[in-house]
């Protein structure tokens, strides 16, 4: 588990280092119909948000966990 808070921790260190960049950059999407950088992490950050306040406080040997939301409408709320 520490690993993984680590690997968190890293993320959240370059997410950072985005702020530097001009908006333009960060809002364009990176090629011909895909999401920009700025729906990316938004994306990350959500689904993360997610499993670290609903799913990991409830994982104990034999847990039974919640289902996770529908993909598209997780996804739709995390960009936007």
């Amino acid at each position: 588990m520490n690993e993984k808070m680590n690997q968190f921790e890293d993320m959240i260190e370059a997410f950072l280092a985005l702020k530097n960049y001009p908006e333009s950059v960060l809002t364009d999407p990176i090629s011909e119909g895909k999401w920009s950088i700025r729906e990316i992490v938004g994306h990350l950050f959500y689904w993360d948000k997610l499993s670290l306040e609903t799913m990991v406080p409830l994982m104990v040997h034999g847990a039974t966990l919640p289902p996770f939301p529908n993909n598209d409408l997780h996804n739709e709320e995390g960009i936007s």
